[in-house]
């Protein structure tokens, strides 16, 4: 059985998808060091909702929520099988707190990032919203009963966001040229992670406003914080911010 480990991936634009670069190698890599899961838990920025939810879709259907990208990207498509008993359990481990819910499928910020890691798409997914009522504490809390509840079958706990995102600040020259406040909002992130302050994590920082108008894309960090709660060893990757306020930073626990 898979030892129990938690991932948070910068994932950056959709082209990671169909792209070959240091950031999706990292990914790609990251797979070779475990055994295969039966089920990955995946918590994406792109699936936010009142009310938490868990896909229970047999199969997931790829869903490109974006636009503006070339045809291949469009058209890609990641087929891949869900694990609706697994997702009735959460269900019923949570006490309902979490529901099944079949309208959703599989966003990019989940399959952009899969595809490299597990490309013939032969491990189940399942997606867990970001309910946007709750507060950290309570999403941290969420992933910490999963963890727990789930440790005995088989999954990977993935979350999928960035530690800086402010799209309407970026460079799309990507000169090199890094904002100060990106490039300390994301040491610090790391400095806390890294140090197990959680309770950091679940505190808006100096300078949150600019790394994320909008706090989808930090919301995965919270969850990992949280499936990472009990593991023992956490690990930086991909430290790195692209066109100035893109972090594309990753982290491990195991």
């Amino acid at each position: 059985m898979l030892q129990p480990q938690a991932w948070f991936i910068g994932h950056g634009s959709p082209m990671n998808a169909l792209e070959s670069n240091s950031y999706t190698q990292a990914w790609a890599n990251l797979t070779k060091t475990i055994k295969k899961p039966k089920t990955i838990i995946m918590v994406s920025a792109h699936w936010t909702t009142k009310g938490t939810f868990v896909s229970g879709n047999t199969k997931l259907k790829t869903i490109h929520d974006f636009g503006g990208f070339p045809d291949a990207l469009t058209q890609y498509q990641y087929d891949v099988a869900g694990n609706p008993e697994l997702a009735h359990k959460i269900e019923k481990v949570t006490n309902n707190q979490v529901q099944i819910n079949n309208s959703w499928g599989i966003d990019h910020g989940a399959w952009s990032v899969l595809t490299q890691m597990y490309p013939d798409a032969d491990v189940a997914v399942i997606q867990l919203s970001i309910d946007v009522n709750k507060t950290y504490q309570q999403h941290y809390d969420l992933a910490k009963l999963l963890a727990d509840k789930l440790s005995s079958e088989d999954v990977l706990f993935i979350t999928s966001g960035n530690v800086v995102h402010n799209l309407a600040k970026l460079d799309w020259r990507n000169s090199g040229s890094i904002y100060p406040w990106a490039s300390l909002f994301n040491d610090i992130t790391v400095q806390n992670i890294l140090a197990r302050d959680d309770m950091a994590i679940l505190h808006k920082q100096d300078n949150f406003s600019l790394a994320h108008p909008y706090d989808d894309h930090y919301i995965p960090l919270v969850y990992f914080a949280g499936f990472a709660s009990k593991l023992a060893h956490r690990e930086v990757f991909n430290n790195k911010i692209d066109m100035a306020a893109l972090a594309m930073t990753c982290f491990s626990a195991i």
